[in-house]
């Protein structure tokens, strides 16, 4: 099973478009709850919903693979 990363991708990107952004922007521009946001920028691994991602493709005019990082576990299958 694999895990993806928000929260370092999510605040390079903001960093990569050279403006200041706050997460109360980002929440009232979205409706995503500020907690959400704030989970998601402090919580490495944290899972958002398929709808929040959108949202934030959206609201950055960008892609799923700019925000989200795959992240392979190291287990190997015995079967």
């Amino acid at each position: 099973m694999s895990t993806w990363t928000t929260s370092k991708v999510v605040q390079d990107f903001v960093r990569t478009l050279g403006t200041s952004v706050t997460m109360k922007d980002v929440a009232e521009a979205t409706g995503i709850h500020p907690v959400t946001l704030s989970k998601i920028g402090k919580n490495r691994g944290y899972n958002p919903s398929l709808d929040i991602v959108d949202r934030l493709c959206e609201y950055f005019d960008c892609e799923v693979s700019d925000l989200l990082v795959r992240v392979r576990n190291d287990v190997t299958s015995t079967s």
